[in-house]
């Protein structure tokens, strides 16, 4: 199921964590809070999920099940500590892997001592090499125009609620339309 084994995409799983690191924490490239903690949270867990079956560096957090690399929740905290990312496992981590499980992007094994492994399924690990490029992308507009983040700033939100209030229509720039398609796919797994 798993992809094993060095490639280059591997290579840069690394650098490309640390380089989205705020983005998949829930912050703008400057620092701010936004709203993309929880709308990307499916593929933060994902990105832990692939780190941790791939890298080297994690190899003592996985196990061989059939050939394929394995990681239980137990071990993904750690690889999740590990990069710094927010994880829960008591709550958040079942249910995210039991969605991307039922969309085909997760294979789960129960063992005879009741422990729960989880992998990616080949669909599963392009899906979420696909999230990383489209963070990418939405790193790339941010940076080169960092008011296309402003609409996802905690304080933006309070006040546009505000504004809202008073309707008017609001076209969206093609970069604002860029951005808005990115955000909706790094967020939805099919």
């Amino acid at each position: 199921m798993a992809a094993e084994g060095k490639s280059d995409n591997n290579a840069y799983l690394m650098n490309d964590i640390a380089e989205l690191y705020l983005l998949l924490q829930g912050q703008n490239i400057d620092g701010q809070n936004t709203t993309f903690g929880s709308i990307f949270r499916t593929t933060r867990y994902a990105v832990i999920l692939l780190a941790a079956i791939t890298l080297d560096q994690f190899e003592e957090n996985r196990e061989k099940i059939k050939g394929t690399p394995f990681c239980n929740f137990y071990r993904l905290e750690k690889v999740a500590h590990a990069l710094r990312l927010d994880y829960d496992r008591k709550r958040q981590a079942k249910i995210i892997y039991e969605d991307l499980e039922r969309k085909g992007n997760l294979k789960k094994i129960v063992t005879e001592e009741n422990k729960t492994y989880v992998t990616l399924t080949e669909k599963g690990i392009k899906e979420c090499r696909k999230k990383i490029q489209e963070l990418r992308d939405l790193k790339d507009y941010l940076l080169r125009i960092p008011a296309l983040g402003d609409r996802y700033t905690t304080d933006e939100i309070i006040s546009r609620a505000e504004r809202d209030s008073h309707p008017k229509s609001h076209e969206l720039t093609e970069e604002e339309a860029k951005v808005e398609r990115l955000v909706k796919n790094i967020s939805e797994w099919s």
